[in-house]
């Protein structure tokens, strides 16, 4: 799916309408005319996801005019967490001023953890109306076998993702590159695209960090990936990777990850459990983390066989019901 072009199709009996990403400002997609749609249609649940400047925010202020249940899934934080001095005051603004007012607006705020909400500077004064309602997974049919860690074998590590700063790719390279300094051999691939993509390209280089960028794939090639990787690392930096759906994608074909100790995924992701917890923004912590993975057979096995449990208690299924519930309470 080119997310240049617009696209209107049919799926599973849904009327699907894509708009593409027409620029970007301060990393985030610009495009009104999403939020326009909502006065062409008609319906009874506007359920809105975000955070997303003239996106997110314009649609729940034309949804109001409407008068009809507004549900508003708060996927990340908008919070200045890096760029330079103009980017960090717009950010702040937005924060302290516009999102504060936005989600005023709404019936109901769903997030993906409680955690998150609960570190969120927005939503932690408004608990009582947000509900916490996981991300689901689709799970692989048939069921994947555990596989076990051959130690002769290199080491094949997994990041999905977009190309963005906070996701800390260069944190996973350069912890890549400890590790191969030390003779640990490993095999990283970085799947997916984004605004970044030619400074991670360019620092791998810099680095002399051996790395594979597939960027936008199919879901079917996802799923190899998925299935012919070691572990899944998430390095992301802050409060913008709420979740991290792509660890519970991972978890479901029984792979460990290693993924940064911030509010939301540290909810989904048990440290000595299901994967490990790395202090964020540290290529050491990583290193280390994955170099336990490597060479410990038995922790390995034991937390690829909890990740796929952890998998199992997530399937859309189980959301959806959730979901179902927010949207009766609404109506009523």
């Amino acid at each position: 799916m080119d997310a240049t072009r617009f696209y209107n199709e049919i799926r599973g009996g849904v009327n699907v309408t894509r708009y593409p990403e027409t620029c970007f400002f301060f990393d985030a997609p610009i495009n009104p005319q999403i939020a326009l749609h909502t006065l062409r249609c008609d319906y009874d649940i506007l359920h809105i996801h975000g955070v997303t400047p003239t996106i997110s925010d314009l649609a729940i202020i034309l949804g109001r005019l409407k008068r009809k249940p507004i549900i508003f899934t708060y996927h990340n934080s908008p919070v200045p967490d890096y760029g330079g001095r103009c980017s960090r005051f717009i950010s702040t603004l937005y924060v302290k001023v516009i999102d504060r007012f936005i989600v005023k607006l709404v019936n109901k705020v769903v997030t993906a953890t409680t955690t998150f909400a609960i570190h969120n500077p927005t939503l932690k004064t408004l608990l009582n109306g947000t509900v916490a309602i996981p991300w689901g997974v689709h799970l692989p049919n048939p069921k994947p076998e555990i596989s076990e860690l051959n130690k002769n074998s290199i080491f094949k590590l997994l990041f999905v993702g977009q190309l963005k700063k906070y996701k800390g790719i260069n944190y996973l390279l350069e912890a890549v590159k400890i590790l191969e300094d030390k003779g640990i051999a490993l095999n990283l691939v970085i799947v997916g695209d984004g605004p970044e993509r030619k400074n991670i390209e360019a620092y791998s280089r810099s680095l002399n960090c051996k790395a594979k960028i597939t960027g936008s794939i199919s879901e079917s090639s996802l799923n190899h990936y998925y299935s012919a990787s070691d572990a899944l690392v998430l390095p992301s930096i802050s409060g913008r990777e709420a979740f991290g759906l792509v660890l519970l994608e991972a978890m479901s074909y029984g792979k460990p990850v290693v993924v940064s100790n911030i509010a939301g995924p540290n909810e989904v992701v048990k440290d000595g459990y299901n994967g490990l917890l790395v202090k964020s923004r540290s290529p050491q912590a990583i290193a280390n983390a994955i170099e336990k993975l490597v060479k410990n057979p038995v922790l390995y096995q034991k937390l690829s066989e909890n990740a796929m449990r952890t998998a199992e208690q997530y399937s859309w299924e189980k959301v959806g019901d959730r979901y179902i519930e927010v949207y009766t309470q609404a109506l009523q």
